[in-house]
């Protein structure tokens, strides 16, 4: 039974949708107020992966539910991590937060990373994914 996660832009709420074909699960997609024409199932696909994670297309609802347990997981960065991570790409506090996606001044971006590196704050969801790909473009490991 495939399912697909919809994480809209602009709402909190995903819609999660359970069908028993690849086809019906399309139509279902295809009704949503937000989805673009849909004609294929790799439309489908290739449009839930331009949404906030975990939206996607799953195979069942175990591969889903799997995908979301393990995103919940690695968004749990420690500070250490983050320290590491920082010291190992050469950065700035304020730059390495700039460079995830944290914006303001940059003593604001400093004292945020600070804070996250001293576990008094954690990494937001976007920052950690932000910081997955940061390290895998340089080549590091991010484990």
């Amino acid at each position: 039974m495939p399912v697909a996660i919809v994480m809209p832009v602009s709402e909190v709420t995903p819609a999660i949708l359970a069908q028993e074909s690849d086809a019906l699960l399309l139509a279902a997609l295809s009704g949503l107020k937000d989805a673009p024409n849909l004609a294929t199932v790799l439309e489908a696909q290739q449009w839930l992966a331009t949404l906030p994670q975990p939206s996607g297309w799953y195979d069942s609802p175990e591969a889903a539910l799997a995908e979301a347990k393990r995103l919940r997981q690695s968004e749990r960065l420690t500070g250490e991590f983050v320290s590491k991570a920082r010291a190992s790409l050469n950065m700035s506090r304020a730059d390495f937060a700039e460079a995830i996606g944290y914006r303001g001044n940059s003593n604001t971006r400093h004292k945020t990373m600070f804070e996250v590196e001293n576990g008094v704050k954690s990494l937001s969801p976007e920052a950690s994914l932000a910081l997955r790909g940061l390290l895998a473009e340089h080549g590091l490991e991010s484990q």
